[in-house]
């Protein structure tokens, strides 16, 4: 996996600029007052999962939750400081994020799209079932909002072109370093989402509707991100005499797909150490000068 897409991460997210953010809904009001999102948009990856807006709603009342308008009485005015709340806000959004990814994860490993009944993930999660659908939507969008903050390695409102991974691979001045960096990103991302794509993908395969709108989407993404890298190198020079930006998308686009790690790592037991030397290695034979 590699970087890309519009929705994520490098590797089936978000290409080398920064993600669409998406408008966040009035229907985070419902959320019980442990589990309110952030004060600000939490723009994980270019999804917002389980927070609130950060101003108050028109006319200046905020949120109604078990019938108390919260902030009330903390200070003279009858308001508790906002910035106080928007923190605390925060942090609430951002372990019932994790809680709900982590738990949908193990969940879907366990048993499969099909086995993961969205009621059995809100017991565990400790959300509600209609919060899952509000928040989340169906069930395949939920799957996706895991897989992309799977890429991601957590649910950080950054986006990925301001982490220091990628910034490190757009800034350094060697094209082998490039794709050095490539593909430790790479490897890292597959490592985290690689067991769950399969599982996606196989039902996917089974004739799951629902999952095969899911593999194209991926698909898509890692197109982007494979465009991204291969115009970036395209921009400094870097391809091979007579290779376009074009083919060096493809080549790249290959090397990210979802069973190349299945079929070299988890099918044929590769250490992640050998698989990242050799992902660096094919790809800089591929598109460099003088590598063939």
């Amino acid at each position: 996996m590699g970087l890309g897409g519009s929705e994520g991460p490098p590797a089936g997210g978000e290409h080398l600029g920064r993600p669409p953010v998406r408008p966040v809904g009035d229907e985070r009001r419902d959320l019980p007052a442990a589990h309110h999102g952030a004060g600000h948009d939490q723009v994980a990856l270019g999804h917002q999962l389980l927070d609130v807006p950060a101003q108050p709603l028109e006319g200046g009342v905020q949120p109604v939750v078990g019938g108390l308008e919260r902030g009330r009485a903390a200070t003279p005015g009858g308001r508790r400081p906002r910035s106080y709340d928007n923190a605390r806000r925060a942090a609430a959004a951002r372990r019932t994020q994790e809680r709900v990814v982590e738990t949908a994860h193990r969940l879907l490993l366990e048993r499969g799209y099909a086995g993961m009944a969205m009621a059995d993930l809100a017991a565990e999660a400790g959300v509600s079932v209609p919060l899952l659908y509000k928040v989340f939507g169906p069930k395949w969008q939920l799957v996706k909002r895991v897989y992309d903050v799977l890429l991601a390695g957590d649910v950080e409102p950054v986006p990925v072109a301001e982490r220091p991974a990628l910034r490190a691979l757009v800034a350094d001045p060697d094209p082998r370093g490039k794709l050095g960096r490539y593909a430790a990103l790479s490897r890292a991302m597959a490592e985290r989402a690689g067991p769950l794509t399969g599982v996606l993908l196989a039902a996917a395969r089974a004739g799951e509707p629902d999952l095969q709108e899911f593999a194209a989407t991926i698909d898509r993404e890692r197109l982007a991100g494979a465009t991204a890298l291969a115009t970036h190198l395209a921009e400094c020079g870097a391809l091979a005499p007579g290779l376009s930006m074009e083919r060096a998308r493809d080549l790249i686009w290959l090397h990210t797909a979802p069973d190349t790690y299945r079929l070299l790592v988890l099918e044929r037991g590769w250490p992640l150490d050998e698989f990242e030397r050799w992902f660096a290695a094919s790809l800089a034979a591929a598109l460099l000068p003088g590598s063939a």
